[in-house]
């Protein structure tokens, strides 16, 4: 990860030294136009003399001046801009990336949402826009500050004649930037959206889950895309405009030597101490203001941006997740492995006296079903959660498929969550890459071509009502699955983890807890003989006895203790257990 943010300029050199030419030509001109105006001023006085030809030449050569300080405005600001808006996309899309690929536990959805838009946006702008007006500021305050030593304050009420002009022009300018501007910030909306959404606590877990990593990067950087391509013709308007004010600027300076011409026929003052007090009073003081702008706010603001983001980025690397997700095709587990072990696992968490789980071991065997069963708090989720990688135990070791989950190679954990493991969660929410039923069980595909035979048998097991309701897999269920009931989004869920081939465990958390009693049985039938067929371990969270009498085995939960295990017949048998004192 870098250690400071220029390393995303690096790519807009072109457009940097483009800008930063431009900014030389436009400070050149700003400097040569109070003697180009001087010399006009002269040849206005002398007009009589020689009919005026010296004053056409000079205001010839003074409009070429003019011309090209306008031009020099536009293209340095347009440059800037696109410079910004490219550092910007790479920006996003790392601190995106890293937020998606660091430890659960120190995770922070609201942080990591103002790292990808806030933040990144601040400082790509301190880095170009920012900066490049500083320079031209302290340019402005230093030729005029120089000036003004030699002037009288007196005059000063002179800069009251200085008004803008050609507001037409201006405001045409304007309109182009506000509908550029509107454009580029729908397409910024639109990636964030995505952005927050995906980092939402429930919705990250399901991607990490998923190990979409990077399928949901691949997507945000189509978006960032799309922003950046609106955001660099944001870029241009605001050019056009930056050169119609430079334009109007010089203009209105040049009316102002002309309204003091009349003085200086008279000897009231002379025209270079017009021309100086007019031009470089005007630019000190604009120049002052945006120091003090950029030195005071947009330094500050960079700063505090900088120190989050270099966080965010740091943090990812050091989990050395994101290679892990890179090379997890790679480094794949043998699915032959197919179990869940825990070994002495416990598991606290912040600001709780108590572990949530205390010396919990455990196995799931291939083909077997295990449920777990507790009162509410007992630690049951969080086992599941231990067991996906979301919570990291305070001791012990958890692995999944012959994978340590916490401790392991993380190219090979990175594998277990793309190709080996589906975690259902309750209430958690149904993502996709868009509005059909198929789209929503096919989101464990990771982006690759969706095979409808296997989602149509997935959905035959566990979401038949659904599709029938629907029309199909290719019926509309909105967005993320959000025009489902609970119901139907339980059933979904159960078939989207069935969707992933090799799914050799599942790890299921009360996936039926909003069906009714024939829904739920229908469902549990067709996930989890679906399961047994491929061979899957299936860790099964509930509370019914409906559900619980489906698995071949059994624990019970106490307070993050393994207080009873075995046999669901022989617990169901055995009058004093644990587990029907709960289940009654």
């Amino acid at each position: 990860m870098p250690k400071d943010l220029w390393a995303y300029l690096r790519p807009e050199r072109p457009a940097l030294a483009c800008g930063g030419a431009a900014l030389l030509v436009s400070t050149f001109s700003n400097a040569f136009a109070p003697r180009a105006m001087g010399r006009v001023v002269d040849a206005y006085a002398a007009r009589r003399r020689d009919g005026g030809a010296a004053l056409r030449r000079e205001l010839a050569a003074t409009g070429l001046v003019f011309a090209c300080g306008a031009l020099a405005s536009g293209v340095r600001t347009a440059c800037f801009a696109g410079a910004c808006q490219g550092a910007l996309r790479r920006l996003r899309a790392d601190a995106y990336r890293a937020c998606l690929v660091r430890r659960r536990g120190a995770h922070d959805a609201a942080a990591a949402a103002d790292a990808v838009d806030a933040d990144a946006r601040t400082a790509a702008r301190f880095l170009t826009e920012s900066l490049q007006n500083g320079l031209r500021y302290a340019s402005s305050v230093v030729n005029g500050g120089a000036r003004l030593v030699l002037l009288s304050p007196n005059l000063c009420l002179e800069l009251l004649v200085a008004l803008p002009v050609g507001a037409g022009l201006v405001r045409a300018a304007s309109r182009g930037v506000s509908r550029r501007g509107d454009a580029a910030e729908r397409a910024e909306r639109d990636a964030v959206a995505l952005a927050r959404d995906r980092l939402r606590p429930e919705a990250f877990d399901v991607v990490r889950c998923a190990g979409a990593e990077a399928v949901e990067h691949r997507r945000f950087a189509g978006l960032l895309a799309r922003a950046e391509a609106a955001g660099r013709a944001h870029g241009v308007a605001r050019g056009c405009l930056m050169g119609s004010l430079d334009a109007v600027g010089k203009l209105t300076v040049l009316g102002v030597v002309f309204r003091g011409g009349a003085r200086v026929e008279r000897g009231d003052m002379t025209g270079g101490d017009l021309l100086a007090f007019a031009l470089y009073a005007a630019y000190a003081a604009l120049g002052l203001a945006g120091l003090a702008r950029v030195a005071l706010g947009d330094r500050k603001a960079f700063r505090r941006a900088e120190e989050r983001l270099l966080a965010a980025l740091d943090a990812a690397g050091a989990d050395g997740a994101a290679a892990a997700a890179e090379a997890a095709e790679a480094a794949a587990p043998d699915p032959e492995e197919a179990a869940v072990a825990l070994d002495g696992v416990d598991v606290a968490y912040a600001g709780r006296g108590d572990l949530a789980l205390r010396g919990v071991s455990l196995r799931a065997a291939a083909g077997r079903v295990t449920g777990i069963v507790g009162a509410s708090g007992a630690g049951k989720s969080t086992l599941l959660r231990c067991c996906a990688g979301l919570v990291a135990p305070a001791a012990g070791a958890v692995r999944v498929c012959g994978v340590d989950v916490h401790g392991g190679d993380a190219a090979r954990v990175a594998a277990v969550r793309r190709t080996l493991a589906s975690h259902v969660q309750q209430g958690a929410p149904l993502l996709a890459h868009g509005p059909r039923l198929l789209d929503a069980v096919a989101y464990l595909g990771l982006g690759a071509p969706v095979d409808v035979e296997r989602a149509r048998g997935a959905v035959a097991a566990c979401a038949g009502p659904v599709s029938e309701s629907v029309g199909g897999l290719e019926g509309g269920v909105g967005r993320d699955a959000g025009d489902l009931s609970g119901g139907q989004k339980n059933r979904v869920a159960l078939a989207r983890a069935l969707y992933r081939a090799g799914a050799r465990v599942l790890l299921l958390d009360e996936p039926t807890a909003a069906l009714d009693g024939p829904g739920e049985a229908a469902a549990l039938d067709g996930a989890l003989g679906a399961a047994r067929r491929r061979g899957c371990a299936v860790l099964l969270v509930a509370h019914s006895r409906a559900a619980i009498s489906r698995c071949d085995d059994v624990v019970v939960l106490e307070r993050g203790r393994l207080v009873e295990r075995g046999a669901y017949g022989a617990l169901a048998a055995d009058p004093s257990s644990r587990l029907n004192a709960l289940l009654e």
